[in-house]
């Protein structure tokens, strides 16, 4: 530009000017994990109506990795036969049963209530969201452990923090407790 804010002719015969090489970026700060995108491929079905293919998909994933009894089929089949009605949620990264009262899904399994390679907390945040969204219903996950409701809250759920335990002191001055703490 000239002294006048017209810019100037270049010279012929001369390159035109380049700019300078860009300088480093400095990296961004470091966010939170954004929200676990949607499960492809997941299926809502009533327990009675599973095929004897996808029973046997979720049986061998229990066998695989199971971590507690409330996740197999067979415990599945227990809640429905003590008269609740159990959907199982099918997705290609995870399995979990749901007692269905209407407006109200609750996991079968407390604190591991997706069957899944063990860690990976994130997969459930996806399958409830994706639940959640293909039912209209509210997900409630009791007991659920910590590393799966801060996974949880990330996606935007609802989270509430359990108080400890009470303990009863039976001496009456706050002794037992205090010893037990």
């Amino acid at each position: 530009m000239t002294a006048t804010d017209r810019p100037t002719e270049p010279h012929p015969g001369t390159d035109p000017p380049r700019a300078a090489p860009a300088a480093r970026h400095r990296p961004a700060p470091a966010q939170a994990a954004p929200p676990p995108g949607p499960v492809h491929d997941l299926r809502i079905v009533d327990l009675d109506a599973l095929t004897p293919a996808q029973e046997g998909a979720w049986t061998t994933a229990y066998r695989r990795h199971g971590t507690r009894l409330q996740q197999s089929p067979g415990y599945a089949r227990a809640v429905r036969a003590a008269g609740h009605r159990v959907v199982v949620a099918l997705a290609p990264d995870g399995i979990a049963a749901f007692t269905d009262e209407g407006a109200v899904l609750t996991a079968v399994c407390d604190d591991e209530p997706v069957l899944t390679e063990h860690g990976q907390a994130e997969r459930l945040a996806r399958l409830v969201t994706a639940v959640h969204r293909a039912t209209g219903a509210s997900v409630y996950l009791p007991l659920v452990a910590a590393a799966h409701a801060e996974s949880c809250a990330r996606a935007g759920c609802t989270v509430w923090r359990r108080p400890p335990n009470s303990l009863i002191d039976w001496s009456r001055d706050g002794a037992l407790a205090n010893a037990a703490g």
